[in-house]
This record gives C-alpha cells, sequence and structure tokens, in this order.
C-alpha cells in the first residue's frame, strides 16, 4: 500500500509517498514541497490571514495534483507544531 503524508508548516507544505509493506521498513518514494509562507501572514494575535490561508490552501493543492496517479492511497495531514498552537488552529 502506498500511504501519502502531507506536512502542512509555516514555511511549506510537503507530501512524501511511503510505501508500506509488512516485509520491509516503511520508505519514501517520491517527494514534493510548496511553499505556505504561514509565518508571513500570522498576525500578532496568533491568527492566519485569509491570505495566509488561501496560500495554504493553493500549497496543499499544489502537493496533490503533483503526486498525480503516485497517490493511490490514504492521504494523511498533520499541521507543525507552530500551525497547531495557531489562533486559527480550529478553522
Amino acid at each position: 500500500m502506498r500511504l501519502g503524508l502531507l506536512d502542512i508548516g509555516s514555511t511549506a507544505a510537503r507530501l512524501e509517498l511511503v510505501d508500506l509493506d509488512r516485509a520491509k521498513l516503511p520508505r519514501a518514494t517520491w517527494s514534493h514541497k510548496e511553499k505556505t509562507r504561514l509565518s508571513e501572514h500570522t498576525r500578532a494575535d496568533g491568527h492566519v490571514t485569509d491570505a495566509g490561508a488561501e496560500q495554504a490552501a493553493r500549497a496543499v493543492e499544489g502537493c496533490v495534483r503533483a503526486a498525480g496517479d503516485r497517490l493511490t492511497g490514504p492521504l494523511v495531514a498533520f499541521g507543525t507544531m507552530t500551525d497547531r498552537k495557531s489562533g486559527s488552529a480550529g478553522m
């Protein structure tokens, strides 16, 4: 099975495709990165601006589009600690 791991961070979104096989250690077979620049779009109160959220969404779309037919299994997305602690974390 091939699993997609999407890490959405303050500077970039990175999609890695990992082949899972019980007989072998997990191994990333493909990777793609798109800029999010969330750190540039975070207000003093910790909330991400609308422009920042739109940029992050475009970065995610770019990663998934770049994967194309390679993404054949589930996609698991997660944010880094900085993003999870922002005031916009519940959006």
